[in-house]
């Protein structure tokens, strides 16, 4: 009898996690046409293991949800825009409305020798902005190690 409470209870406290994470599988989602086009701006940069305080972005959204552009002076790849909650999560104020996920090619910060491999953009479209953050996977070209680099205070705006 203990077992089966135990289990109910695991299940009542896990299924708002799984119904709160909306779509969960990968590859893009199809653009809203209020996404689609191009945008530019920046975001800032809160770690201290960099110099740099602020990064450019570009991005192109496509109406099928492949995203290019780069970030910094890495170049997108094999980007994909794809939701990131469900409306449980919307009415819950947990995640955002939607991630770019993708790979980079190039150094990110060619200054300081900072190689990212993978980023992911999570935002919410605002007013006509996107706002949100920016986390990118790497390391240091000489070969320190360097870890996830965090950014907030990302807007993008219409180009």
């Amino acid at each position: 009898m203990k077992l089966a409470a135990h289990a109910l209870l695991s299940l009542a406290l896990l299924l708002p996690l799984v119904l709160a994470s909306g779509a969960c599988a990968s590859g893009s989602t199809a653009a809203p046409a209020e996404l689609q086009g191009d945008w530019i701006g920046d975001c800032r940069v809160v770690v201290d293991w960099v110099e740099r305080e602020r990064l450019e972005l570009e991005l192109s959204v496509n109406a099928d949800g492949v995203v290019t552009g780069r970030v910094a002076e890495a170049r997108l790849a094999d980007a994909h825009l794809r939701s990131n909650r469900g409306a449980l999560g919307r009415a819950l104020g947990w995640w955002t409305d939607w991630i770019v996920e993708g790979e980079l090619e190039g150094t990110l910060l060619a200054d300081e020798g900072f190689v990212a491999r993978r980023v992911t953009i999570p935002f919410d479209l605002r007013e006509g902005s996107i706002e949100g953050g920016l986390h990118a996977w790497g390391d240091f070209a000489d070969g320190r190690e360097g870890g996830r680099l965090s950014a907030g205070e990302l807007e993008l705006e219409r180009r």
